[in-house]
């Protein structure tokens, strides 16, 4: 699970389960399936997740907000549920 204050000032929790990403902001929650994960960046401490669609987008994974399990873990967990491997840039 994640927790973070955007810049936008909104409360988000992020958390991945066996379905997929699920992020809730305000109360409103998106479900995202790992089918639609492209890629996992690692920069400066943080993680980042490309999401496929008509255009890509990105969701930024801050190492140090994570609230629940082992960040450093979080490769081998996303390797695992999507085949895609951890690219540090």
């Amino acid at each position: 699970m994640l927790k973070k204050d955007l810049k936008s000032c909104h409360p988000v929790c992020i958390t991945f389960d066996g379905d997929g990403m699920r992020k809730t902001v305000h109360g409103i929650v998106t479900t995202v399936p790992y089918e639609s994960f492209s890629h996992l960046l690692l920069c400066r401490g943080i993680y980042v997740v490309g999401l496929e669609g008509e255009t890509t987008r990105y969701q930024s994974l801050p190492k140090d907000c994570f609230t629940q399990g082992d960040p450093e873990a979080f490769p081998d967990f996303f390797r695992e549920k999507t085949g895609l491997s951890l690219v540090s840039i």
